[in-house]
């Protein structure tokens, strides 16, 4: 009963998070309180039905009602949650508030950013908790702005428990949103992040107060933890990595790093783990056991009076709890430490728990804390590993009684490796879900890893952790944590190889929920004890999870995805059998969005290889990704407006994974310049280049302008025609006009929409049904000009924005051209809010 009630708690509060809009919180009680007495009802006798024994009836009724009752929490939460947000009249408005730094503060490249709660406000509608970025003047005045020396200075180190006054620009979180891709919104609301803020002027420090809630305090230790080990690690080349074992902090770690970790499936590692919270507390409830063991009161033993187990249990608990909140009160570690205290709960009252009621009341409790926590895909992961153990481990690790050590040893590291790779194959199916890849190297890299990284490199992390925050024992601290620093760098060797080998990761499309669920379905079967037959039965039915493709196009008909990038264009256009990106997104400072974006959402597609790319012109709106693109997937063709390879300073014929290994990714494939005249045919559908003409000379194509001389490529397949036209200007339309190709069904509009592009003439040539614009929400340009828009809609088409709708979605077929955008179709209660 106890197992239906966390379930059906755990089914409920995650299906609220899959709706677009909240149901009423009082329907949802009123239909948990029937089902609850009808359950009762049945358990009872008192009401009877055909066919099914009263204990299953009333069971199932339980569980529903459980289902209701968390549905109703999470959305009584939601709608608090949602209440407190940013007044839409203050987006963009300078305010000065006065503020608690409650996060632990993240310092990379001179700025700061941190988690703060608002105390004072001169308006209403701003909410309790932001996001502060503050950047020095230099980061932040923008190309226009002159440089002024003061621009230079640094800024004050930002302490958990300081209070700050400070003029803030405030906004509402908002990110990209594509097919199968990380939710920055919905990421934000599960933190109760309400508002972004960005700093301007000189803030005031006003007080500190270190004891001014119970999320500072801990912040504040968190902070002199961090300071103490960076002064003993130094500037070694993996000391963010052991801070982040000790105390979960992250944000040091490089981006190749956790691309090698990924690549490994070694990510849980590096986080907190519920391992590491488990060694720690199992050594703190050992050492507490032996010495109550032998203390006495009075005449008698301590372990008379109070089991030296309950000691050690309780021991174990609050050192769990302790280390859990120093490294962030994770997703794993609140997991880690409910199931401790579920199972020291049972201790206590000498009823001994079965490991699977300690799994699902461990979760429930974590879902009754944080009605969000489903929202993250480390819940599942994490609880997931935990079900194969269960499912598995158990038979893995069992040894024939009298062997020898060493044989016991081998046997030990035997079934610790099977149970790694039951572990891997059993999670592919979820990882194929979340990630459309799964590392094929994790057994291995875990085989050599975990050992490691648990029994020796975590320990001697926290143990420089904790001396170093001692005073006279910073030399100690420094030499463990050389020690430890040398252990995960040579455990990282042979990782890192692993993560460059061609088969270190399978990439798969994005998975539907009937083959993820037969995934499941033979998972489970796959790991039924000995005796069950044709387990293996089990494992076939996971495949179909890892070899599905969507479907494709007919012939002569075409798909077009335009990429919600932010400031820039990135658009790929499938047609029955090959597949054309025309740009490459945005830089995004230390990343781009070839990186971020587009090599995930080609593999959501299940899309291999690239026939064509066309970089249209050399603005890094729309080549920022391209190093992470060709990096990352083969292609065949290459199409640019000007000398790509020499812009590369590379040659042709390129190796893949560049990027891992440091080096300038060279240009794959044949390149040749886009100029009017050429195309090419795939699968029924034509794609011709409409500009730019070939220029007389060098003197004449720098005096153009990039802008100017933007591959602009018209497409034309059996029932609908694309036209995508760069950052093309009112002159260039006008040329292309002169030819008598500017029709279209679908117009990528030029120039993000701005007002020096889509002139009144162009607009009504094309005739387009729709109007599609790629541009950043509060972009500094002003994108899409008001008069633009309404020239398009005057025109008859239907605009689609990026920084509105998402991602837009655009298929051509017999039936029509079908036009949907991705806020639409992924539509959750958190977005806009």
């Amino acid at each position: 009963m106890g197992r239906l009630a966390a379930l059906g708690w755990i089914v409920g509060a995650a299906l609220i998070h899959t709706l677009g809009n909240l149901p009423s919180s009082g329907a949802l009680i009123s239909a948990a309180a029937v089902l609850a007495i009808t359950g009762i009802l049945l358990r009872t006798g008192s009401l009877r039905t055909t066919g099914h024994t009263p204990e299953l009836s009333g069971g199932l009724a339980m569980m529903l009602a459980f289902a209701f009752a968390g549905a109703a929490h999470t959305t009584w939460c939601a709608h608090a949650r949602i209440a407190d947000q940013l007044a839409p009249e203050l987006e963009d408005k300078v305010t000065r508030l006065t503020l608690l730094v409650t996060g632990l503060p993240a310092d990379r490249d001179g700025a700061r950013r941190f988690e703060a709660q608002v105390l004072e406000s001169p308006v209403a509608g701003i909410p309790q908790r932001i996001l502060v970025s503050w950047a020095s003047p230099r980061q932040w005045g923008g190309a226009e702005k002159p440089r002024m020396a003061s621009d230079d200075r640094q800024l004050p180190p930002v302490l958990p428990g300081q209070v700050w006054r400070a003029a803030l620009v405030l906004r509402r979180p908002h990110g990209t949103l594509n097919p199968a891709a990380f939710d920055y919104e919905g990421w934000m609301f599960a933190r109760n992040v309400r508002a972004i803020a960005k700093v301007r002027g000189d803030p005031v420090l006003l007080d500190d107060r270190p004891l001014a809630s119970a999320e500072a305090m801990v912040s504040r230790a968190r902070y002199a933890v961090r300071a103490a080990m960076r002064q003993a690690l130094g500037d070694r080349r993996y000391a963010a990595v052991m801070i982040a074992l000790a105390i979960g902090d992250q944000d040091g770690v490089q981006a190749g790093d956790w691309l090698v970790f990924g690549r490994t499936g070694i990510t849980h590692l590096v986080s907190i783990s519920g391992s590491h919270v488990t060694m720690l507390a199992a050594m703190a409830a050992w050492c507490a056991m032996w010495i109550w063991k032998r203390v006495r009161i009075g005449s008698q033993p301590a372990c008379e009076w109070l089991p030296a187990r309950m000691i050690g249990a309780m021991i174990a608990v609050a050192v769990a709890w302790g280390y859990c909140l120093l490294a962030g009160w994770g997703v794993p570690a609140r997991r880690t430490f409910l199931m401790l205290a579920v199972a020291a709960f049972g201790m206590g009252l000498r009823t001994p728990l079965a490991p699977t009621r300690i799994v699902c009341a461990a979760a429930a409790l974590v879902i009754v804390a944080d009605p969000w926590a489903p929202m993250a895909t480390g819940f599942w992961l994490s609880f997931g590993a935990v079900a194969v153990l269960l499912g598995a481990g158990a038979s893995a690790t069992r040894m024939p009684k009298g062997t020898t050590n060493g044989t016991r040893l081998r046997d030990l590291f035997v079934a610790a490796a099977r149970l790694q790779w039951l572990i891997t194959l059993a999670m592919l199916p979820v990882l194929a879900f979340l990630f459309q890849q799964a590392s094929a190297s994790s057994p291995l890299a875990n085989a050599i890893a975990i050992p490691a990284i648990t029994f020796v490199v975590t320990p001697l992390a926290l143990a420089t952790g904790l001396l170093a925050m001692i005073p006279g024992l910073s030399g100690v601290a420094a030499a463990l944590g050389w020690v430890g620093h040398q252990a995960l760098w040579w455990t990282l060797v042979p990782v890192t190889w692993l993560a460059e080998v061609p088969w270190a990761t399978l990439d798969v499309a994005q998975v539907p929920w009937p083959l993820l669920l037969l995934a499941m379905l033979g998972v489970g079967w796959a790991l039924q004890p000995k005796g069950v037959p044709a387990r293996w039965a089990g494992w076939c039915l996971v495949v179909p999870a890892l070899t599905w493709q969507p479907p494709r196009p007919q012939h002569g008909e075409w798909r077009l995805v335009a990429l919600d990038v932010g400031q820039g264009s990135a658009i790929v256009i499938s047609t029955q059998s090959s597949d054309t990106l025309f740009d490459t997104g945005p830089a995004m400072g230390a990343s781009d969005a070839g990186e971020r974006i587009l090599a995930p959402a080609l593999r959501v597609f299940g899309i291999r290889s690239l026939a064509s790319l066309v970089v249209s012109h050399p603005d890094l709106d729309h080549a920022g990704g391209l190093r992470s693109v060709i990096s990352a997937i083969p292609v065949a063709r290459t199409y640019a407006s000007y000398d790509l390879p020499a812009r590369l300073g590379a040659t042709r014929g390129a190796t893949r994974g560049a990027r891992s290994t440091g080096e300038p990714p060279a240009l794959p494939g044949v390149f040749q310049s886009c100029e009017r005249g050429m195309g090419w045919q795939s699968d029924g559908v034509t794609f011709a280049f409409l500009h730019p003409e070939r220029a007389r000379a060098a003197s004449e194509r720098k005096a153009r302008g990039s802008n100017a001389r933007s591959c602009v490529l018209r497409i034309q397949g059996l029932h609908h025609s694309i036209l995508l036209t760069g950052d093309i200007g009112v002159r260039e339309e006008g040329a292309i006009l002169a030819t008598g190709d500017a029709t279209a069904d679908l117009v990528v509009v030029a120039h993000h929409g701005s007002r020096s592009s889509s002139s009144a003439s162009f607009v009504a040539a094309s005739r387009a049904s729709h109007a599609l614009i790629q541009a950043g929400r509060h972009n500094r340009f002003g994108h899409p000009d008001a008069l633009v828009l309404q020239r398009w809609e005057d025109a008859g088409a239907e605009v689609w924005r990026s920084d509105l709708h998402g991602a837009v979605i655009a298929t051509s077929g017999q039936n029509g051209l079908n036009v949907l955008a991705e806020r639409q179709l992924q539509r959750r209660y958190w977005h806009g809010q």
